[in-house]
């Protein structure tokens, strides 16, 4: 075979086992298993194909030409493959580190949510407890779901002797400012005592009863366990001083190894520190202060100095003893958050001595309780929206179930008066109904804050909104379309119609108040008004509704209980009222008098003149009753040309008495029809009282009936009122009481 075959022949192979191991290569980078193992085994299978060619080759010399060719091109098939997995690689290895990349990044993000030093949670009235990640596991060993479901309650797990004390923290804060911090312990599924740190504000809804409680928790027994090693160290440190029986080296061991800075401070602002950790929150190393180049003070930001100096002087009036916490600007420029615990040392004679005390560092805890603040002040304002939602839709069905209940209009616009300011507190406002006889003008029914309104009763054509069947939204400006019932001087405002099944029957009007912070900037829109706008369309459809099935239930109920002709209560509601003002008579041993009344010779006058005539004297006869009763008088038409007056409240002489107040008024009183005079018009009264003669409606108006006979038979136009002896037992005759 010639030797330029067998070099093609060898590099083909050695290009294919190169092809071959970077596929595998990939294989393992790519876990692509079956996809990329059967290019691997087609390289191998051709690999070996041209080792044994080529073998064979070297065996049989007698290799042709056409060996020759197929070895180039299988040399070329092999490059072709070898430089495509070595472009393939690199593609793959960039994809597999983006997906390391990404795994760590949520690692890393995974890492921080749950390192985050503190557990956020919200409490409820039924004392469950929701809490936003699954720390709360570690300080109490047991599951969120446990407390979530009420499973568990966050009382139960509260030491008892700290209950008592944390109790009264938070009912001193539903005194103050609703927010409050506590400290206790509680106890952990496996029995060690782990303490608490609670920072919460209690969040109530608008009729202040508690809502919920938004807070959060921190573990601080690693910090009780120093506070109490440093109470400890405190300890010794004071036994060292009073005592001088340890040496320097003794005190200096525990003063540097707790977390804390202890101190000695004295009245001229200077400050000893017993170890060199104020050098990592000043930046100024401890001799700085005891070389008086440094005073305390000179670090302390001015903002919070005043405070400070207060709480001192506080502490001075008290037992000594005081807790501060300030911030202090670092060498650097930066601030560090301090907080200091000491007590001032007096001499014997009363005056300061020097204050001992530790500062910590507590900057981080300051960034945090920040954070979470902003945290909950979003969602303070976000809990706020949906409970002003929450609460305008409650007002809202507060209002309907009012108008519901209403019986009369009046009463429906007391309960619009009552609901309407609470749905719009920044607004002022009125209710304008058009009246019923002149339906071309409206009239204000109530009013709620200060509002400008020219008159109590304009037109329709007057306000814009009536006019155009729709919302208007009026500016304090002189330009734009005002309404004329308002005056020059109105602020912006708003007007809704009432309209109910295509009829206007009122108005609500909305104003700001001249010179309020909410009033709008000239030439802009209201803000207030046009987020009330939709508010304000709804409350006028509930309105409308109400108010039209309110008057159509009063016209109803009035064609039921009033006669059409007199204008007086018919026989059916005289019958209820006097049953129930008997009834009530009784209860409180009030009299009840009644005066019944026929006109004398009204047939004649039917006949003499039609029965027009006649409809026409009893309507004058019910308008002139009208006018000359007591406004708690109930005048009736009995039947026909009777008349029944009830008169609560009044004895019999005083029933007697208005009776004939009413004849000789009757007497003068001159009808016309169709401009003819009816002639003299007289009529004649039977008068009765109860319980005089009788504790029920029958015997009262049989007694009435009994002296209007009477008088009707005595003569007419006379008065006769009925004698209690006359419907006494076994008394056959009637006794009765004349008057002409």
């Amino acid at each position: 075979m010639d030797w330029s075959v067998k070099i093609i022949i060898v590099t083909s192979i050695l290009v294919q086992f190169a092809a071959a191991v970077l596929a595998v290569q990939l294989i393992f980078l790519t876990k692509r298993i079956m996809a990329w193992t059967f290019i691997a085994m087609a390289i191998l299978l051709m690999a070996v194909r041209r080792c044994l060619t080529f073998y064979g080759g070297m065996l049989d010399p007698s290799v042709s030409t056409v060996d020759l060719a197929s070895a180039v091109t299988t040399l070329g098939i092999s490059i072709s493959m070898l430089v495509g997995v070595a472009l393939i690689k690199p593609l793959f290895l960039a994809i597999d580190r983006d997906k390391q990349q990404l795994a760590r990044s949520r690692e890393e993000f995974q890492l921080l949510v749950e390192n985050m030093p503190a557990i956020v949670f919200t409490g409820y009235k039924d004392e469950s407890i929701r809490f936003y990640d699954n720390k709360v596991m570690d300080i109490t060993g047991y599951p969120r779901e446990m407390f979530e479901k009420h499973r568990k309650k966050w009382s139960d797990i509260v030491l008892d002797d700290d209950w008592q004390k944390a109790k009264t923290a938070f009912i001193e804060a539903l005194g103050s400012d609703l927010a409050y911090v506590r400290e206790y312990r509680i106890v952990h599924k496996n029995g060690h005592f782990v303490w608490l740190q609670e920072r919460s504000r209690i969040i109530c809804d608008t009729e202040n009863n508690i809502h919920h409680i938004s807070g959060v928790f921190f573990d601080i027994t690693e910090k009780r366990q120093i506070e109490a090693k440093l109470h400890e160290a405190m300890a010794s440190l004071q036994n060292t001083v009073n005592d001088f029986e340890k040496s320097e080296n003794e005190f200096k061991l525990p003063i540097e190894n707790i977390p804390a800075i202890p101190f000695t401070g004295f009245s001229d602002g200077t400050v000893k520190f017993f170890n060199n950790k104020v050098l990592e929150i000043t930046g100024y190393p401890r001799e700085t202060f005891e070389n008086k180049r440094k005073k305390w003070p000179d670090v302390v930001v001015e903002e919070d100095w005043d405070k400070a100096q207060k709480i001192f002087i506080e502490a001075l009036k008290t037992d000594m003893a005081y807790f501060r916490e300030y911030r202090v600007k670092n060498k650097n420029g930066h601030f560090v958050w301090v907080q200091e615990r000491s007590r001032i040392i007096c001499d014997a004679a009363g005056n300061i001595d020097y204050i001992s005390g530790v500062f910590f560092d507590v900057t981080e805890n300051r960034e945090i309780e920040a954070a979470l603040h902003n945290a909950m002040t979003k969602l303070e304002d976000k809990v706020t929206e949906i409970n002003h939602h929450n609460q305008r839709i409650s007002l809202l069905n507060e209002m309907g179930e009012l108008l519901q209940s209403c019986l009369t209009l009046q009463e429906a616009y007391q309960s619009i008066a009552q609901v309407v300011p609470r749905l719009f507190p920044d607004l002022a406002g009125a209710l304008f109904i058009v009246t019923p006889r002149k339906s071309l003008f409206l009239q204000a029914v109530t009013r709620w804050g200060e509002i400008a309104v020219a008159e109590d009763v304009f037109t329709l054509d007057d306000c814009w909104a009536l006019r155009r069947g729709g919302v208007h939204l009026g500016k304090n400006c002189s330009s734009g379309l005002v309404c004329k019932h308002l005056p020059a001087s109105a602020s912006d405002y708003l007007c809704v119609p009432l309209i109910a099944q295509g009829e206007i029957i009122g108005l609500i009007y909305l104003q700001t108040a001249t010179g309020s912070p909410l009033e709008a900037r000239p030439g802009s829109e209201n803000p207030v008004l046009v987020q009330s706008q939709q508010l304000a369309v709804t409350v006028a459809k509930q309105i409308s509704m109400a108010l039209a099935n309110l008057n159509l239930r009063e016209s109803l109920h009035i064609q039921a209980i009033i006669d059409p002709l007199t204008g007086l209560y018919n026989r059916r509601y005289m019958e209820d009222t006097l049953e129930r003002e008997i009834y009530r008579g009784k209860r409180r041993d009030a009299p009840i008098g009644i005066i019944l009344m026929d006109i004398d010779y009204f047939k004649r006058i039917n006949d003499t003149y039609g029965h027009e005539a006649g409809d026409t004297l009893l309507a004058a006869v019910g308008g002139y009753i009208k006018k000359h009763i007591r406004r708690e008088d109930v005048p009736c038409r009995y039947g026909g040309e009777e008349f029944l007056l009830i008169l609560p409240d009044a004895s019999l002489e005083n029933t007697y008495n208005r009776a004939e107040e009413l004849r000789h008024l009757i007497s003068k009183f001159d009808v016309k029809h169709l401009g003819l005079s009816l002639g003299k018009i007289t009529a004649s009264f039977g008068v009765a009282a109860c319980p005089d003669h009788g504790e029920n409606m029958e015997d009262v108006i049989r007694a009435a009936d009994a002296a209007l006979y009477l008088a009707k038979s005595g003569g007419r136009n006379l008065t006769v009122m009925a004698n209690q002896a006359m419907f006494s037992p076994g008394l056959p005759d009637a006794d009765l009481t004349f008057s002409n």
